[in-house]
């Protein structure tokens, strides 16, 4: 009896300290997820709180009914038993997790505008094409198999550079504020592009990082954009790992990112990490004058405001970074525009914004990736195609957690953005939409 009874002990204990021990892990990520993105959702997005909760978080974020949220002011609070996590908005900035001492400015003011009276791009008018409209009205109403969880919210389809196709989800509309997530990473790319143009940086360029004394001062920024630098960066979303320590746990991602050690030699491995992207970002705010206000004045002078992207919020950590893997809330229209460049090769109304030949090295596969389907922090649909077989191979395209995607296909002169909430993935919607939009405007 004596032994039973030690053992019931033992395995309640076990237990305990196991569930415990979990939590430990797991709660401060999940408070701190759903206070961040209740507070982008609401304060950029314009949606209220109990509908995002419903539709965004608990279908995502396990046990989120006991979760308590609280809304004061610009600050969204998300308690689960003993773990607290908050978010705070800041205006023309967007949100980020209340960790350390911020050194953020209560909000962010650009002084540009533009003629949205004007056709799009350069304004706000558009003239849709009857055919493409029913293609993407049924994607939106049947964006995947039923019940497994696909939900597209917003597409947007530009041909010759014209918008010629635009259709919303209920609840969202042209100017809806949606998470674009690793499309971010993509936009990296043209910053880095531009201050290449402006021989700022350069792809060659070594000692990314200012503390690191070792080996890793020979990455380069190309093995960095390429996801071929080596580190040791665990790129998985779960209690404990890199990943979501680094975006909801950490005051600044670039610098969590950076103390990695090198796993591999730079350019023998490929893996893709959102913590490379956020060394890149770091990297970035360095060139431009290490304050937010000059990254956040770089970024709108010199890409924002020439391509009229107004609704572009690029969210920073605690430390004033922009969190370059995944914190660019965005239209579905700017994005267009985004695409867009690319498309045109990097000019934008007779502007050469991006370096004559960013765009073809944006798109050359890199050595080692997954059927050479990765190319300078954007995806690649080169044969033999990993995901999209049944799509042209020239597709480039930028891509996004739950379903955003930012496609260009030079073939064509297309452009195709889809935005959504997928739980799952499915491929052969995504293919029938845009290969619907294809055949519809031949």
């Amino acid at each position: 009896m004596n032994i039973l009874k030690v053992s019931l002990l033992v395995l309640s204990l076990s237990v305990v300290l196991g569930g415990w021990y979990y939590l430990e892990g797991a709660a401060p990520v999940m408070t701190g997820y759903t206070s961040k993105w209740i507070c982008s959702a609401k304060f950029l997005g314009g949606r209220k709180v109990d509908e995002i909760k419903t539709n965004d978080i608990d279908n995502m974020i396990p046990f989120s009914w006991l979760q308590k949220i609280r809304v004061e002011g610009h600050r969204v609070t998300s308690k689960f038993l003993l773990w607290e996590s908050s978010a705070e908005y800041r205006p023309g900035i967007g949100c980020s997790i209340d960790i350390g001492t911020s050194t953020l400015p209560k909000s962010y003011q650009n002084s540009w505008n533009y003629d949205r009276t004007q056709s799009w791009p350069d304004g706000d008018q558009v003239h849709l094409n009857k055919d493409v409209q029913k293609i993407i009205t049924d994607h939106i109403n049947h964006p995947g198999p039923i019940n497994t969880g696909c939900e597209a919210r917003a597409i947007v389809i530009v041909h010759k550079g014209r918008i010629v196709g635009e259709k919303y989800a209920d609840g969202f509309h042209q100017n809806s504020v949606l998470a674009a997530w690793s499309v971010t990473k993509s936009l990296l790319n043209t910053m880095v592009g531009i201050l290449s143009y402006q021989n700022k940086m350069d792809i060659k360029d070594t000692n990314i990082v200012p503390e690191w004394n070792d080996n890793r001062n020979n990455i380069t920024l190309d093995q960095l954009l390429r996801m071929s630098s080596g580190l040791d960066f665990e790129e998985v979303y779960a209690e404990r790992k890199d990943a979501t320590q680094m975006l909801f746990k950490e005051y600044s991602t670039g610098q969590f990112a950076a103390n990695k050690t090198l796993k591999y030699e730079p350019d023998t491995e490929w893996y893709y990490s959102s913590g490379t992207s956020n060394i890149i970002s770091r990297y970035i705010f360095q060139k431009v004058g290490g304050t937010f206000k000059k990254n956040m004045d770089f970024l709108h002078r010199e890409l924002f405001s020439k391509l009229h992207m107004k609704s572009s919020y690029t969210e920073p950590d605690p430390s004033g970074t922009i969190v370059g893997s995944s914190f660019w809330w965005s239209t579905a229209r700017d994005l267009a525009r985004f695409g867009l460049l690319y498309a045109n090769d990097g000019i934008w109304k007779g502007e050469r914004i991006l370096p004559e030949g960013w765009v073809k090295y944006t798109a050359t596969p890199t050595a080692g990736a997954t059927k050479g389907n990765y190319g300078a922090h954007w995806w690649l649909n080169s044969k033999p195609q990993e995901w999209f077989q049944d799509l042209p191979s020239d597709m480039y395209y930028a891509s996004g957690f739950r379903g955003q995607i930012v496609a260009v296909f030079p073939s064509s002169d297309l452009v195709v953005v889809r935005m959504g909430h997928d739980l799952t993935k499915d491929v052969y919607y995504l293919e029938k939409l845009i290969n619907g939009v294809i055949e519809a405007l031949k």
